[in-house]
């Protein structure tokens, strides 16, 4: 039966409904085949892990909500389905839900894929293959408890005479485990090979109740470990611990969380407080200067290389640099690009000669070796004066004497 036509059996189709995460355990009255044990140290065979009928649960108010599980709900073929091959656990895991994650540590065997009813039990055949979870069934822990997700619907009736406040109208199993007490009635419960397994009694005190007698309800407790030590409690109580516990870790978790945004501010504090140290020992006022006459020095270099030096003052250092090798290098700076360094840009520019014109050659010289000024003409007369008289006086030459 669907769970619309589950709705509409129990007059609940337009009542609220959720989805909740259980974990039943019930007591096994002599339904299921024995497990054996096989070649291998595995103990296997099949058992009842859950029952039609009404199940109670704490809720996270404290109150205690009592729910139907009806016959078409828990032997409806998908839910049935979500049984085969699920993990076998030794009790529930923390984390109530076995998953990829924690599996290599929870699981001791899993489920088969006969998943059957038995008058209103339903049946699994499973294989428990870890020996310390075996020897724990050897030592009387061989309760039964499926984990799963269930779909309610709040609608409050009668079962057998006893009250209900919600429907299960849906199951989904995510794993069965081995546990020590039940929730309530001696109703699922591995049964094990005598000859392989010491039953501490249980079958003996099975075979003395009237099979058509209902076996008398007992109560039982859970084991709560804390520290290492286990602690026998009521299942209200474990339910409490356990959320507690639960509120717990997520406060540790804000806390570390809130710890770690700390850190990170005081890591960002710390590295700006350094930076302004690290500014207050420069010389600003100097770097400032010292940058202004190196752009002046360029600019006064570039102006006698590169045309249009009158816009040279409105570029920045590195375009008048590129500029200057340009002009005097096109072939390396055709290959330049916005990843070549300063470092090399500097380099080049460095290697840039600057030529001066003749001019200003003509007065280097002047300053460093003045001309001696002489008037030639007036040498040339005065050569020729002299010669014209030494003519004019040749007729007078003194006779030799004898």
């Amino acid at each position: 039966m669907k769970p619309a036509d589950i709705k509409k059996k129990y007059h609940c189709d337009d009542v609220d409904t959720k989805f909740v995460n259980h974990t039943d355990v019930m007591l096994l009255d002599n339904v299921g085949s024995k497990m054996k044990k096989d070649s291998a140290g595995f103990l296997s065979g099949s058992a009842p892990v859950a029952k039609v009928g009404i199940m109670s649960y704490l809720m996270a108010d404290g109150s205690v909500l009592r729910e139907l599980v009806p016959a078409e709900t828990l032997f409806d073929e998908d839910s049935m389905a979500s049984l085969r091959l699920k993990p076998v656990t030794d009790s529930h895991p923390s984390e109530r839900q076995v998953n990829s994650d924690n599996a290599g540590i929870t699981q001791v065997g899993y489920t088969g894929e006969i998943i059957a009813q038995d008058g209103h039990f339903l049946t699994s055949n499973m294989v428990i293959t870890d020996q310390r979870a075996i020897d724990s069934v050897n030592g009387g822990k061989q309760e039964l408890s499926p984990g799963y997700q269930a779909e309610l619907v709040f609608q409050k009736g009668t079962f057998n005479g006893d009250k209900y406040d919600a429907i299960q109208i849906g199951r989904k199993y995510n794993h069965l485990a081995i546990v020590d007490n039940a929730r309530g009635g001696a109703d699922i419960r591995l049964l094990l090979d005598s000859k392989d397994m010491h039953l501490d009694g249980f079958e003996t005190s099975i075979a003395k109740n009237d099979k058509n007698k209902q076996t008398p309800k007992k109560e039982y407790s859970m084991k709560y470990v804390i520290d290492g030590i286990e602690y026998d409690a009521d299942q209200q109580v474990v339910n409490q611990i356990t959320k507690i516990d639960n509120e717990l870790t997520a406060s540790k978790a804000s806390a570390v969380e809130a710890k770690a945004k700390l850190d990170s501010t005081e890591a960002e504090r710390d590295t700006l407080k350094a930076k302004v140290d690290e500014l207050e020992k420069r010389d600003i006022e100097k770097e400032i200067t010292d940058g202004i006459e190196a752009k002046l020095a360029l600019v006064q270099k570039a102006s006698k290389i590169v045309d249009k030096a009158d816009e040279l003052a409105n570029l920045d250092s590195r375009s008048i640099k590129l500029k200057m090798i340009e002009k005097r290098f096109p072939e390396i700076h055709a290959k330049i690009d916005e990843n070549t360094t300063d470092v090399y840009i500097d380099a080049i520019v460095d290697a840039i000669e600057v030529k001066t014109d003749d001019s200003n050659i003509n007065d280097q010289r002047g300053i460093t070796a003045p001309v001696q000024k002489t008037d030639k003409k007036e040498d040339a007369a005065s050569a020729r004066i002299k010669m014209n008289k030494a003519d004019e006086d040749a007729w007078k030459t003194k006779p030799e004497s004898k």
